[in-house]
C-alpha cells in the first residue's frame, strides 16, 4: 500500500475514533432528546443478533451492510441475502441486500422494511375509529474499499421513510466504518451509524438514532471466536456493552451465543449494578453452511415484550 493510502486510512480511522471518544466522555452541546426512526437500531441478520450484536469488527458479507460497511470487502464475490424477523408484539421486520465486487472495491444495496400490521384506531376519548397501519423503510447504497490486506473503509448512504396511516416523513443519513487487522487473530472496527439531519413528522421534528460503536474480535485457530462491542447513542444518552462468541463443531455448522447489557456502575458509576433495561438479554443461534449457501437462525427474549426470532439466508455467486 502506498504512503498516501496509509495516511488516508489513518486519518479516517482516527477521526472516527476521536468522535467516538468525544461523544463518550463529553456532554452534548445540543439539548438531549429522544431519537426517532428506532427501527434503524434493529439488527437485520440472524448471525449477528445471535452474537449479541457484537459485530462491528467481525462484520463481513451481507451483515456488513448494516454493522460496518468496511466489512463488505471480505470475500470478493457477488452475494445476496434475505432475513425475516418475527419481531415483538406481532410486528414483522424484513431485510434484503446484495454485494457486487467492482474494480476498485465493493458496492452494495439493501432495503429494510418494518410493518406493524393492522392497528385498532381510537380517538382521544377511546372510541373506535378506522384501523390503520404503520410502515418503516430504509433504502441503502454502500461502497467499501480495501486499502491493503489489513485496512478497510466503507460508507453507506440511506434514504428513510416512515408512514402512519396517511401521514409520512422522509429523511436521509450516512454510515461510516473502518476496520483494521492488527494480527491474524485480532481485528478492531469502528462505525458511525445514522448521521443525518432531523426528520419531520407532521409538525414535530425528531433526531435520528445516531450510534457510535467500537468493537474487537479475537480468533482462536479458526474454530472459536470472541467479539465485543461498546456502543454509545448520544441522543438517547444510552451506553451498551455487547459480547458474543461462535464455535464451529463441524465444517458445515456454527454455534453462536451473545449477551447485550446496559453499561452500568461498574464502568460509569451512574446506576445500580442490576439496573438493567428491557434491551438486555442472552441470545443464541445456529448457522449451516453448504458450499455457496448459508442458513442462520437466532432467538432472543425481550422480557415481557416477547421473543424475537430471525431466519437469514444468503448465497454467493
Amino acid at each position: 500500500m502506498t504512503k498516501n493510502k496509509m495516511r488516508i486510512f489513518k486519518i479516517c480511522f482516527l477521526s472516527v475514533a476521536l468522535n467516538f471518544l468525544l461523544f463518550q466522555f463529553s456532554p452534548l452541546s445540543a439539548e438531549t432528546g429522544k431519537s426517532g426512526a428506532s427501527f434503524l437500531k434493529i439488527a437485520p441478520t440472524a448471525a449477528a443478533e445471535a452474537m449479541g450484536g457484537a459485530y462491528t469488527a467481525a462484520a463481513s458479507g451481507i451483515g456488513a451492510l448494516y454493522y460496518n460497511p468496511a466489512g463488505m470487502v471480505y470475500g470478493r464475490q457477488t452475494q445476496a441475502g434475505f432475513t425475516h424477523t418475527a419481531w415483538i408484539q406481532g410486528m414483522t421486520y424484513d431485510f434484503a441486500g446484495s454485494i457486487v465486487p467492482v474494480m476498485w472495491g465493493n458496492l452494495g444495496i439493501s432495503v429494510i422494511s418494518m410493518r406493524s400490521g393492522e392497528i385498532d384506531g381510537r380517538d382521544s376519548d377511546g372510541n373506535k375509529t378506522a384501523n390503520f397501519e404503520s410502515a418503516d423503510t430504509a433504502f441503502t447504497l454502500s461502497a467499501a474499499r480495501e486499502l491493503n490486506g489489513k485496512n478497510m473503509l466503507g460508507v453507506n448512504m440511506k434514504f428513510i421513510r416512515q408512514t402512519i396511516a396517511d401521514e409520512s416523513a422522509e429523511g436521509f443519513a450516512i454510515d461510516m466504518g473502518a476496520m483494521r487487522e492488527l494480527t491474524d487473530k485480532v481485528s478492531v472496527g469502528l462505525s458511525v451509524r445514522n448521521l443525518g439531519p432531523d426528520m419531520k413528522f407532521i409538525e414535530e421534528k425528531y433526531p435520528l438514532p445516531l450510534t457510535f460503536t467500537l468493537g474487537g474480535v479475537l480468533k482462536f485457530a479458526g474454530m472459536f471466536g470472541l467479539t465485543a462491542d461498546m456502543a454509545y447513542e448520544p441522543v438517547d444518552e444510552k451506553r451498551t456493552f455487547r459480547m458474543g462468541m461462535q464455535v464451529c463443531p463441524a465444517r458445515f455448522m456454527v454455534l453462536r451465543a451473545g449477551y447485550m447489557m446496559k453499561a452500568v456502575s461498574a464502568v460509569y458509576g451512574n446506576s445500580e449494578l442490576n439496573d438493567f433495561d428491557e434491551d438486555e438479554g442472552l441470545g443464541g443461534g445456529v448457522g449451516f453452511n453448504f458450499g455457496s449457501y448459508a442458513l442462520d437462525y437466532s432467538i432472543k427474549p425481550y422480557a415481557e415484550l416477547g421473543t424475537s426470532q430471525r431466519v437469514s439466508f444468503r448465497i454467493g455467486f
